[in-house]
C-alpha cells in the first residue's frame, strides 16, 4: 500500500519539463527506430538465421499467423506507430531482399544493449547509431544516380523524421541472468553507463543526422517480468510488492528510470531545437498490473506468460516455441507472451497511450496534431 501511494503521489505531483506550447512538432514523414527485441523487426533474424526461436510458430500466430521475425505473438509497438501514421511496416536495416525505406529503417536488434558492450548482440546501441549514419552517407552519396535505387526516404526526412530510442531492457537482463552482476555494482556502473550511452545517443544523431524529433523510451517494470519473477523470486516470499512484482529489482530500474529522465531534461536545456520527448514504459507497464481490467487483461495473469513451460508463471525457463503446449487463448487478455516480451493487447494500447499523449513528457496528444489512423489497430 505505502508503494502505491508513494507512486499516486508522483503522479499528482508530476509536471511536464517544458510548456507544450514551446514545442516544434511536426507530423513525420518517416521514422528511424531503435532498440532490443521489444522493437526488432528482424534484424536479428536476418544476422543470425535459424537461431532465433521468432522463426516458429506459435510467434506471430495473432496478427501475422506465421512468424514475422518478431518477439511476439503479433505486431510491436513501433509496428502500431507505423501503422497510425499510415507506413507500412518499418523496414530493419539488415533486409536483404527489396526493401521500402521510404517512411525510415529500424536499427533494433535483439539482444542489443544501450552500453557498448556485446553479451548476446554486436548491435548495441552505438552501433545502430553508426548504422544509421552510414545509412544516411550512403543515401546522399546515391542522390544523383537515377537509376538501381532502392526505395529511399526523402532527403528532408533526416531532420523531420521522428527518431524513437527504446533500449536498456538488456542493461538489466543479461547482467542478472548471465553476468550475474550484483545491485551495488549496478547501481555503480550498469545504470549510469547506460544512461550515458542514451545520452551519447541523442548527441550524435542531432549532430551527425540532422534529427531533431524524438521519443526515448525508459525501461518497463521488469520487477513484473515473468522470466525475472521465475529467475530471481524468493521461495520465502520477501522482496514482493503489493501487486506481486520483486520490489527491489524495480527499485534499480526505477533508478535508472530517474537518472534517464534528468539526462533528458539536461539534454532539453542543450539542444533548444530538438523536440525530446520520453515516454514511460515502466508507468505505463506498471498500471497495466495493477490496475488490469482498465486494460482488459486478466488480473490473476498480470505476471503469466501467455506461452511458456508451465510453472506460477508458465515459465520455468523454457522458450516458447512449437513444443510449447501452455498456450494462452486469449493473448489479448495477457501482458506477457513469452515471458520476456510483451503480446501485441498489450503493445497495442501502450501505442496509443504514447500517440494520444499519455505517459509522455512533455504531455502531447500527436492525434490531435496529426491525422492518425488507429482502423488498423
Amino acid at each position: 500500500m505505502v508503494l502505491l501511494l508513494l507512486i499516486l503521489q508522483a503522479f499528482i505531483l508530476w509536471k511536464p519539463d517544458r510548456c507544450t506550447a514551446s514545442l516544434n512538432v511536426q507530423c513525420p514523414q518517416a521514422i528511424f527506430s531503435f532498440g532490443d527485441s521489444l522493437s526488432d523487426t528482424g534484424n536479428a533474424v536476418a544476422a543470425f538465421p535459424t537461431t532465433r526461436p521468432v522463426e516458429a510458430f506459435p510467434y506471430g500466430q495473432t496478427y501475422f499467423h506465421h512468424p514475422a521475425k518478431r518477439y511476439s505473438d503479433g505486431r510491436l509497438v513501433i509496428d502500431f506507430i507505423a501503422q497510425a501514421f499510415g507506413f507500412p511496416f518499418l523496414a530493419p536495416y539488415l533486409q536483404a531482399i527489396e526493401p521500402d525505406y521510404r517512411h525510415g529503417v529500424n536499427f533494433a536488434s535483439s539482444g542489443a544493449t544501450a552500453r557498448s558492450t556485446t553479451i548476446v548482440s554486436p548491435f548495441n546501441l552505438q552501433t545502430q547509431v553508426n548504422q544509421l549514419i552510414s545509412f544516411r552517407k550512403d543515401f546522399l552519396a546515391l542522390q544523383n544516380k537515377s537509376s538501381g535505387q532502392p526505395l529511399l526516404p526523402a532527403a528532408e526526412s533526416f531532420s523531420s523524421a521522428l527518431y524513437i530510442l527504446s533500449i536498456g531492457f538488456n542493461d538489466f537482463w543479461q547482467n542478472w541472468k548471465y553476468n550475474h552482476v550484483s545491485f551495488p555494482q549496478m547501481e555503480a556502473n550498469v545504470i549510469p553507463g547506460a544512461v550515458q550511452s542514451i545520452k551519447t545517443a541523442v548527441q550524435e544523431l542531432y549532430a551527425a543526422a540532422g534529427a531533431r524529433n524524438f521519443v526515448v523510451f525508459n525501461v518497463p517494470a521488469m520487477g513484473c517480468i515473468p522470466q525475472v519473477l521465475s529467475s530471481f523470486g524468493s521461495a520465502n516470499g520477501n522482496d514482493y510488492a503489493q501487486n506481486g512484482c520483486l520490489l527491489h529489482h524495480n527499485n534499480l530500474v526505477s533508478l535508472f528510470n530517474g537518472q534517464l529522465r534528468t539526462a533528458l531534461a539536461k539534454l532539453r536545456q542543450q539542444l533548444p531545437d530538438a523536440t525530446l520527448f520520453s515516454f514511460d514504459y515502466y508507468a505505463f507497464h506498471n498500471d497495466s498490473v495493477i490496475n488490469p481490467q482498465d486494460y482488459g487483461f486478466y488480473r490473476d495473469t498480470t505476471l503469466v506468460a501467455c506461452c511458456g513451460g508451465g510453472g506460477k508463471y508458465n515459465d520455468p525457463g523454457q522458450s516458447c516455441g512449437p513444443s510449447t503446449k501452455n498456450i494462452c487463448l486469449d493473448p489479448f487478455a495477457y501482458i506477457s507472451w513469452d515471458g520476456l516480451h510483451f503480446t501485441e493487447g498489450f503493445n497495442r494500447l501502450m501505442a496509443q497511450a504514447l500517440l494520444t499523449g499519455k505517459f509522455i513528457d512533455p504531455a502531447y496528444d500527436l492525434s490531435a496534431l496529426c491525422y492518425l489512423d488507429f482502423s488498423t489497430f
